[in-house]
């Protein structure tokens, strides 16, 4: 075979393997100008299936939230490649060697990553009650655990363990209506968990500054940043809603893995803060019952407890009741912007903190309360 035959049977190979990938999409483009919605049978040229398509609320709006993702995406992915480029480029032989053998592997093994992935999902769904985005399947789970909770309590009342309810002279039907409104054991999609960490933030900001205001008259921006809201606490509560997810069914060992979870993150924050600003303290427990090197006490970890349970039960439910109606067009980008100024925010806060009367000027509550009782 001389080498024009060989460059003749490379161009034909070449075209044949264009040919199967794209002359499917080509006939599904050119059949969907057809009159009938036969893909075999052309009947007549036709933008009927267009029209519709663009008078489908549902599709319109999938369409957006697919522009919005592609173009944040595309941002995101263009500035964190150049940074990591930039980077790159600055190690040594060996270690470029290593981070780009790394950055194939979701090249070479898509198949494995997308697997890999979507175990993960399920994972997530199943131990932490997350899912990416609220899907009908979703309100489907929501019915049938409502559904196994009334064939429980069909059995219970067979069973002559319970009351009927049919005989209650309260009204227990509309109790039973509530009790499914909050269903606890629900999954939360990421953008709503993503909106509920900044809610409560905002709300423990509020909490504390609403504290400071009441006993002493003044107004102080609590906290280690500057806007209005107190990371601990959006991160405490997402936490509850999903490292303590298999805990919703029973709320005596919620409110205990509440309790120590609580512990575990104010004790750590405390001491990261501490580290990274030269002993500089947000908060001092010193005198306070049951305290632990004044970064917790047993009043503050009582109160976590018990708004762990209002959060899982009472508060997260309401909330998501609403968020979900939000459309992922508007959620999405607002998340975005969130992120965006609360990561602008911890950069300034980070060279500049927050500190001042009222934040960091802490010598403990029972130092503090002597020297005002000797006045």
């Amino acid at each position: 075979m001389n080498k024009k035959q060989s460059v003749l049977l490379q161009r034909t190979y070449i075209i044949l393997v264009f040919c199967f990938m794209y002359l499917p999409i080509a006939v599904m483009i050119a059949f969907s100008f057809n009159e009938s919605k036969s893909r075999s049978n052309f009947t007549g040229f036709t933008l009927g299936w267009y029209k519709s398509l663009f008078h489908n609320e549902m599709i319109l709006s999938a369409l957006g939230l697919s522009l919005v993702l592609a173009l944040v995406s595309s941002v995101v992915a263009t500035v964190l490649g150049t940074l990591a480029t930039i980077g790159i480029n600055s190690m040594s032989r060996k270690s470029q060697l290593i981070i780009n053998n790394i950055s194939y592997v979701p090249v070479v093994n898509p198949e494995i990553i997308t697997g890999v992935s979507l175990m993960l999902l399920f994972v997530m769904a199943q131990n932490f009650g997350i899912t990416i985005f609220n899907r009908k399947d979703e309100d489907a789970f929501r019915e049938a655990y409502r559904k196994r909770h009334a064939r429980r309590q069909a059995e219970a009342v067979l069973d002559a363990q319970i009351y009927p309810i049919r005989l209650f002279i309260l009204p227990e039907a509309g109790k039973r209506e509530r009790q499914d409104y909050l269903q606890c054991m629900r999954r939360y999609s990421i953008p709503t968990l993503i909106l509920m960490f900044f809610i409560f933030s905002f709300l423990g900001w509020c909490w504390e500054v609403g504290i400071h205001l009441i006993e002493d008259g003044v107004f102080v921006n609590r906290g280690v940043l500057h806007g209005p809201w107190l990371p601990i606490y959006g991160s405490g509560s997402i936490l509850i809603l999903t490292l303590l997810y298999r805990f919703r069914r029973n709320p005596g060992l919620m409110f205990v893995a509440t309790v120590v979870l609580c512990g575990v993150i104010e004790y750590f924050t405390s001491v990261y803060l501490e580290y990274m600003h030269n002993g500089m303290k947000w908060w001092d427990y010193s005198g306070y019952f049951l305290n632990l090197d004044g970064r917790i006490c047993g009043e503050g970890l009582l109160i976590f407890g018990l708004g762990g349970l209002a959060i899982t039960y009472l508060t997260a439910p309401l909330l998501d009741n609403y968020l979900r109606k939000i459309p992922y067009r508007i959620s999405v980008p607002v998340c975005l912007i969130l992120i965006g100024a609360f990561l602008a925010d911890q950069g300034y806060s980070k060279r500049y903190p927050n500190e001042g009367a009222g934040i960091t000027d802490y010598k403990g509550a029972y130092v503090e309360e002597i020297e005002h009782a000797n006045l």
